[in-house]
């Protein structure tokens, strides 16, 4: 934010996210082997300032709650929530397994 003088978007941070779960599960798994890894990944939550409590499914797909936003009105963007770029409230959520397609069976990445 100091660079850019704006927060990043959420494709950004979702990239941040997944880039430094990736990192992390490297170096818990302590190799670059791909299948070592990628076990690594599904053991370890995700928990970073995209989501919180998150899990990667067998599928690869990353579970989390999902938050059903809302756009604040001009009235409430004064003060604070206007100087921390804090412009969405949160008007319902989502639990993670509600959020995501079930595992069927029809990935053959799934095991």
């Amino acid at each position: 934010m100091a660079r850019m003088g704006r927060s990043p978007s959420w494709v950004q941070i979702g990239v941040y996210s997944a880039v430094l779960h990736y990192l992390k599960a490297v170096e818990a798994a302590g190799t670059l082997d791909r299948d070592t890894v990628a076990k690594k990944l599904r053991a370890m939550p995700v928990d970073d300032a995209y989501v919180s409590s998150g899990t990667v499914r067998s599928d690869g797909r990353m579970l989390h709650e999902m938050l059903l936003t809302q756009v604040r009105s001009p009235d409430e963007m004064k003060g604070a929530a206007k100087e921390r770029f804090d412009v969405f409230k949160v008007i319902g959520r989502i639990p993670a397994e509600e959020a995501a397609r079930p595992l069927d069976g029809s990935c053959p990445s799934a095991k």
